[in-house]
């Protein structure tokens, strides 16, 4: 059913759906050229905002698990956009949540119904309410590549490495300035995020740009101790790969469209991805002791929750298995070179680098190797990341949380086709387990999501595209 809500000098005509709100689709920023900065949507200028259906999602490659990259159409550079839900009453100063997705900077988008906002309403107690909000923000080259490597750079692009953060910011700006239109309390903004999105929040959390735009933070299964470079790195990569694109000056690079880009998605993920979408500090809006701050207090007006499942890979590491059986020193290779290296951090407290023997020696003690090397990674890639987090947050902030998260439904509902959806050797909670209750998105979000795990391994491989 229709819902019109007149506020902020705008009317926006969203949907009322069994007494939950929704507005889809709604700007955060004006429509924006590739690798430019985003500039804040004044909506006291904006007319009739139709805000019934979702917008479109940004460029990125086609993953099974993500829908966001099925449909290609759907897919643009003209992505900053945000939903908006909340229960049909009078109330006023409502909590406010704002979720941002997760898809290791390269994937995903807020029309994922996974994460949407009226299950989420659906799923808290009758009395309680709160205005859900979701945001999308440029994923991959588009939103972290640096452009000072071309002819023709120029302060205009100056920020194109954290256009990501950018986009972040501008959507919590808006929200900061319109939220009370909704109901909400600007001065009670929670933001919360999984895997790509968690990590979003940590920078968040020590962004000065973003100081006053928040109260609290959620961090789900996402720690910036790994998938991070240094502004060199960043520029180094950024070169490569626009040298084999074939790409020598700004001009060039942003005349290219949407169809240009969606040919080359793939691509880039195959061959570039785990480079240039790096974050990577810039200084100005991520400082490179990122961590430092967290311990020295800086962001102590911040609560904070922050956990992991304790399967987190035990996903990924069903592509290893048949090849843990034929070559097991190659697979432990393997998982073992993934970096862990982190910006403005002392690298020997978490870092694996160098201790490779150490945890061969390990592995090799242990019966079941393929289990004994996943345990490592889970260790390395949130599970300690998160107990640090917590531990340094603590001392200065008495509301800080940790969680692990070790729940799975029946093992029934993941049969189609007579195949059964595997997430883990060993019945633990993988990567993404906890969303579908955190949103109440039920038991057919366990049965849609990461059916890549289910992908032998010789079958990924043999599938990466070429240039």
């Amino acid at each position: 059913m229709d819902y019109t809500l007149n506020a902020n000098g705008c009317s926006y005509k969203g949907s009322e759906k069994d007494g939950i709100l929704e507005f889809l689709g709604i700007r955060y920023a004006k429509p924006v050229g590739f690798w430019e900065e985003p500039e804040i949507m004044d909506m006291s200028g904006a007319g009739q905002v139709h805000a019934q259906e979702y917008a479109g999602v940004c460029l990125q490659p086609f993953e099974k698990s993500e829908p966001s990259s099925l449909d290609k159409k759907r897919q643009s550079n003209d992505c900053l956009t945000l939903n908006i839900w909340t229960k049909k009453n009078d109330k006023t100063k409502k909590p406010v949540m704002v979720y941002i997705h997760g898809g290791s900077f390269v994937n995903g988008s807020n029309n994922d119904l996974t994460t949407g906002g009226e299950q989420f309403l659906r799923n808290i107690p009758e009395e309680e309410d709160a205005v859900m909000i979701n945001i999308n923000y440029r994923l991959g080259i588009f939103g972290c590549l640096d452009l000072s490597v071309l002819e023709g750079y120029d302060d205009q692009y100056r920020r194109s490495s954290v256009l990501w953060i950018l986009d972040q910011l501008t959507a919590l700006q808006w929200v900061h300035d319109n939220v009370e239109a909704f109901g909400g309390d600007p001065d009670n903004v929670t933001i919360f995020g999984q895997s790509a999105g968690s990590i979003s929040v940590a920078f968040l959390m020590v962004c000065e740009q973003a100081k006053g735009l928040f109260r609290r933070g959620i961090m789900e299964s996402g720690i910036p101790f790994f998938g991070t470079s240094t502004k060199e790195e960043k520029r180094r990569f950024s070169a490569e790969l626009l040298t084999e694109l074939g790409i020598t000056s700004v001009e060039e690079l942003t005349a290219k469209d949407d169809a240009f880009w969606r040919e080359k998605c793939d691509w880039i993920f195959e061959n570039y991805m785990d480079r240039v979408s790096q974050r990577a500090a810039d200084g100005e809006y991520i400082p490179e002791n990122f961590y430092g701050r967290i311990c020295s207090g800086e962001t102590k007006d911040i609560d904070l929750m922050v956990g992991a499942t304790t399967g987190e890979m035990d996903g990924c590491t069903v592509w290893y298995k048949d090849l843990f059986r034929n070559n097991p020193k190659q697979a432990t290779a393997e998982i073992l070179s993934i970096p862990f290296q982190p910006a403005g951090f002392a690298t020997d407290t978490i870092s694996f680098l160098g201790e490779e023997q150490k945890l061969a020696e390990y592995i090799n003690g242990k019966t079941d190797k393929l289990k004994a090397t996943t345990d490592v990674m889970n260790y390395f890639m949130n599970q300690l990341g998160s107990r640090l987090y917590a531990k340094a947050q603590s001392k200065w902030n008495a509301h800080t949380w940790l969680y692990f998260w070790n729940w799975m439904p029946d093992p029934s509902i993941f049969m189609k086709d007579d195949t059964e959806a595997v997430f883990s050797l060993w019945n633990r909670a993988p990567h993404c387990a906890e969303l579908p209750v955190v949103f109440g998105s039920g038991e057919w979000a366990y049965s849609s999501f990461n059916r890549w795990w289910l992908e032998p391994y010789e079958e990924h491989l043999a599938s990466k595209p070429s240039r």
